[in-house]
């Protein structure tokens, strides 16, 4: 039975109890494993790690555990709260995994192996203690690992506990988590060995100023780190510094540059990254719960259209509706977007250059030919 069949199968079936939906989805992971080696192995590594993150975040535990006391007459007693508990986790993960099949039958040719450029971009939860973090993010990135990508790649804020916005100042944010943060994202760029790491956001002191600072990592080493020059009013607030230079820096694959949230509305930091040849630009972002909902990526794809690059968006899981949803841009749409779901998920998307390479010379031609 394929995959698909079997996540069809859980969902749709009326009778499917809080013990057989954990039995199916262990045959799902056992199924995973079973066809990594088969041309499907990318999609079964991607419906093996959402089957997992179940079970890791303890929706499933509650259920299986729970026994029914059994009274001197033999007849089983239940309690209502409790009953009403597995029909509410029950609901949770018909949701849930609803949405992942949706999204696997729309993305399943995404998942699978093609010789362009590749990137896992980490969508994450905001976790309430520095540890709980950086465990989140070794955990997300070591199953990145697994689709194989050129680079992966991590959320603004990404090991800040809570809510950045509630810290008395960016000398405390530093305080907290630079030294931590900064030794994480050297490790794990050491484990990845070739894999290039955008390592989201880390509050940066230099002399008596803090930056809002996005790293590039490979093989353990620091690449280059670009400063915020868009600082949204709550980092203002809190102290921190605006950063100057562009940053573009030259790969293999093709140039890339690096932007920070708000940065995308200022015009001179995407025309001096333009200017200086990226052809993808990282866009790690966090949007706050002040942010007014936005529909899609409107800014970010009129942007790729006009310039012709893409955008590489990584958010949060709060940022979702806010237009913060972790996403990949080309010049000619949307090609890939996270779920609106309530969790870590893991997008994985390839880039067509030489496509790309393509579209910027016919807007080459027809800017000069409107001249």
């Amino acid at each position: 039975m394929s995959l698909q069949t079997w996540y069809a199968k859980l969902v749709a079936d009326p009778a499917a109890t809080p013990t057989r939906i954990s039995i199916n989805l262990s045959l799902l992971r056992i199924t995973a494993k079973a066809v990594k080696k088969s041309k499907d192995s990318a999609i079964a590594m991607y419906i093996q790690h959402h089957v997992e993150s179940f079970i890791l975040r303890g929706l499933l535990m509650p259920i299986t555990a729970r026994k029914r006391k059994i009274n001197t007459a033999g007849t089983k007693t239940v309690n209502i709260s409790t009953l009403a508990l597995d029909i509410g986790l029950m609901g949770m993960l018909r949701i849930h995994l609803k949405v992942l099949i949706n999204y696997f039958v729309v993305n399943k040719n995404y998942y699978r192996v093609m010789n362009k450029l590749r990137v896992s971009l980490i969508h994450m939860e905001t976790r309430e203690t520095l540890e709980e973090a950086l465990l989140a993010a070794r955990r997300n990135i070591e199953k990145a690992a697994e689709f194989n990508p050129n680079f992966i790649a991590l959320p603004e804020y990404f090991s800040v506990p809570g809510f950045f916005e509630n810290y008395p100042s960016a000398k405390d944010i530093f305080e907290k988590t630079y030294k931590s943060t900064i030794q994480f994202l050297q490790r794990i760029s050491s484990a990845l060995s070739s894999i290039y790491l955008i390592g989201g956001t880390v509050v940066e002191k230099w002399h008596n100023a803090y930056f809002n600072t996005c790293t590039l990592w490979r093989n353990g080493q620091l690449l280059g780190g670009y400063r915020k020059r868009s600082l949204i009013n709550a980092e203002k607030r809190i102290g921190f510094s605006v950063g100057e230079n562009p940053f573009v820096f030259s790969t293999e694959f093709c140039k890339i540059g690096i932007l920070i949230c708000a940065d995308i509305f200022n015009y001179e930091a995407v025309e001096q990254t333009v200017s200086m040849g990226a052809e993808a630009v990282f866009l790690p972002v966090a949007a706050l719960y002040g942010h007014p909902d936005v529909k899609g990526h409107p800014l970010s794809e009129r942007i790729a259209s006009e310039k012709g690059l893409f955008i590489i968006k990584i958010g949060n899981v709060r940022s979702g509706t806010r237009g913060g949803r972790s996403a990949v841009i080309a010049p000619w749409g949307v090609i890939h977007e996270a779920p609106d779901v309530p969790y870590d998920f893991i997008l994985t998307a390839d880039l067509d250059i030489p496509k790309l390479r393509s579209y910027k010379e016919k807007l080459s031609k027809t800017l000069s030919t409107s001249r």
